[in-house]
């Protein structure tokens, strides 16, 4: 709100430079965006938190389903100049699941790699079906060689409104919400998520 108010006040005193104009105009309608997107996931992770939140499950090729994700973030890999690669082990891999709760899944885990991971660098998505404890189970990984994260932060970081130290000393800072509703979300689907990260060599966030 702020960042809003700030170029409100400077407009309101009276200005007739239009290109500063235009670039406080463009400050506040960025940030309002920004508060737009932090409300609406509040409201999410307070459904999640709340218990409100259902499963509606169907039958369906998780394979063909995380390729179309894959394909969805294709452009802002060749944007960004970032090596981004799909694996599958399995060509299908039939399973029960909810389509937009696993969407709003790897949208976020995605979303995250591609901001934390520089030009030049690799981005990879990987799915398998593993019997782990005589149990199948679909195994989902986004691998990233982006700027990593502490070892002694690693147990905080699906907490609420937690930022890691090296995201807030660059200009992608989030809101902290991010991958603790992503974990929910992993958990009202009956499965866990894990992280693993080394300090500037990359991150395996594991479902």
């Amino acid at each position: 709100l702020t960042l809003i108010i700030g170029p409100l006040q400077q407009i309101m005193e009276g200005s007739n430079d239009a290109e500063y104009l235009q670039r406080l105009n463009s400050i506040m309608y960025k940030n309002s965006m920004r508060l737009l997107r932090l409300i609406n996931q509040l409201l999410d992770f307070r459904k999640v938190e709340s218990g409100t939140v259902s499963l509606i499950v169907e039958e369906g090729d998780l394979a063909r389903f995380v390729r179309e994700i894959y394909n969805s973030f294709k452009e802002i890999a060749d944007e960004r100049q970032i090596e981004f690669k799909f694996k599958s082990y399995q060509n299908t891999i039939r399973g029960w699941f909810d389509n937009d709760k696993l969407e709003k899944i790897l949208y976020n885990l995605l979303s995250n790699a591609f901001k934390f991971t520089p030009t030049n660098r690799k981005i990879e998505i990987i799915i398998k079906k593993e019997n782990i404890n005589n149990k199948q189970y679909v195994v989902i990984k986004v691998v990233d060689e982006g700027i990593g994260i502490e070892s002694n932060e690693l147990p905080s970081i699906f907490e609420r409104f937690y930022q890691s130290k090296n995201e807030k000393d660059t200009l992608q800072t989030g809101t902290g919400l991010g991958l603790a509703y992503t974990k929910r979300l992993v958990e009202i689907h009956k499965g866990t998520i894990e992280i693993s990260s080394i300090l500037n060599k990359g991150t395996i966030l594991t479902v």
